[in-house]
């Protein structure tokens, strides 16, 4: 019979212990409270996989106006170089979390016509006038 941890609805934070050697997983659970899950590091890169795996299951379609689920926070960025020449960029999300994303050459312009229009997004839409002349 397996364990069952009450469901998860945030993640809250991601660290190495490093007086156990363990990965720390702190999650919110529906009731508001938190809780820990401990890994061992050799299984982390197995769980990670399989979640990337599964996200394509409930991942919202292109479009969507709504999306449901946990945003992280970009904090920062930096550019690279990876060992053969790829072009990466480190984005730093809250809490310290690192993603590094490799791209390669023809998918930087798709990216920044993304982030172009999700600028345009963002930009504060201009006031109707009445039609009134003064």
């Amino acid at each position: 019979m397996a364990l069952s941890f009450p469901k998860a609805v945030a993640l809250i934070s991601l660290a190495f212990d490093p007086n156990t050697q363990e990965v720390v997983i702190t999650l919110k659970g529906e009731t508001g409270t938190p809780y820990e899950v401990r890994l061992h590091p050799g299984i982390v890169s197995g769980i990670a996989v399989g979640l990337f795996g599964l996200g394509r299951a409930f991942a919202p379609p292109d479009g969507t106006k709504y999306f449901q689920g946990q945003v992280l926070q970009l904090t920062g960025s930096r550019k690279a170089v990876g060992p053969a020449g790829q072009p990466i960029l480190d984005l730093e999300l809250e809490g310290g979390m690192r993603f590094p994303v490799t791209f390669p050459v023809e998918a930087i312009e798709v990216l920044k016509n993304e982030l172009t229009q999700l600028q345009e997004m963002t930009k504060p839409k201009p006031k109707a006038t009445t039609g009134k002349l003064h």
